[in-house]
């Protein structure tokens, strides 16, 4: 049931037809704003997009899947009304805020092409105003589609070129430059990974942790405590199990400061466990993000994936009865 749910809210978000359900007429889907098919009336004021937007990058940081998919489409029709009406860069970056979150939504939820193409909206808005942080984000989200088909190698350029562009344009003066340069090198380092490359994963988790180390101001556009995450992630995907198991035992799951990093270290620890053939360790992996992030296991592919695995693998009652909870079946 709580998949079918899901389904359906996610088909009216993005405008794919579930049969007996059609999106209701008041509701427009992401499809609808994208191309023009939905329109609000008048412009919304700059507070009010603020408070949306705001509202969004917390359900985002939480994980809260259901809630962005109602109110995502809502927000990027105001921030696409109000950035045509007006010149100023406000808008714009409003609007490429907007979709950047969308594209991270979507990512989650493996909806790549609609991910691509919120990503490429929020990357022309970020351009037009004049924002090098936030286009260079966008360039990740761009990337994170393209390293899941054949590109990882293209994808890393990608990331490795924003940094530099970054750099060239900023002089990484604040502590949110600072931040977003740490993050693309510490997403080089996992798109390195994925491509079998340790060493410039290596390098590129050594400049992050030197920015990191270097400037230990505060952002909320990157952390010592996702670049803990991030380490665990990159040895998981270099095939590490043991060393990213090691990250694990010594990163506390209690000191992240966001749901992101909390959803980041449970599933490499648990995929990780599940990867040595340690399917109990694997489980209550699971079980803990399930207690913190319902959201996450119940909406997640790879969540879902695994707990697939693990009944197949051990057929307990306890991970049958967690299937259920999720909707596998």
């Amino acid at each position: 049931m709580q998949r079918r749910q899901f389904l359906m809210a996610t088909a009216a978000t993005s405008g794919l037809a579930v049969t007996g359900m059609p999106p209701k007429e008041s509701t427009p889907t992401i499809d609808e704003v994208m191309f023009g098919r939905f329109d609000v009336e008048g412009t919304a004021g700059r507070r009010h997009i603020a408070a949306q937007l705001a509202a969004a990058k917390t359900d985002l940081r939480a994980t809260r899947y259901a809630e962005l998919i109602t109110n995502l489409p809502r927000l990027l029709a105001n921030a696409t009304a109000t950035a045509e009406a007006t010149t100023g860069t406000m808008a714009n970056r409003y609007l490429a805020q907007a979709y950047c979150v969308a594209a991270q939504t979507l990512i989650r939820l493996h909806d790549d092409a609609r991910a691509a193409a919120c990503a490429d909206r929020a990357l022309h808005a970020a351009r037009r105003a004049g924002d090098p942080v936030i286009a260079a984000d966008a360039v990740r989200l761009v990337s994170t589609v393209v390293r899941r088909g054949p590109g990882a190698e293209s994808a890393g350029h990608m990331i490795l070129t924003a940094a530099q562009d970054l750099n060239d344009a900023t002089g990484l003066p604040g502590a949110d430059d600072r931040a977003m340069y740490t993050k693309l090198f510490a997403v080089a380092a996992y798109t390195a990974a994925l491509a079998d490359d340790a060493d410039t994963a290596t390098a590129a988790l050594a400049e992050a942790d030197a920015v990191c180390t270097a400037h230990t101001e505060h952002s909320d556009v990157f952390t010592a405590g996702d670049l803990a995450t991030y380490r665990i992630s990159v040895a998981r995907r270099l095939g590490d199990f043991g060393t990213a198991i090691r990250h694990s035992r010594a990163t506390d799951p209690n000191s992240f400061a966001t749901c992101e990093q909390v959803a980041r270290y449970w599933q490499d620890t648990a995929i990780s466990w599940q990867q040595r053939g340690r399917y109990d360790q694997a489980f209550a992996a699971l079980w803990q993000l399930e207690n913190k992030l319902p959201q996450e296991v119940r909406y997640r592919p790879w969540a879902k994936e695994l707990t697939t695995e693990l009944i197949s693998a051990t057929n307990h009652r306890e991970v049958r009865e967690f299937a259920a909870r999720i909707g596998v079946q």
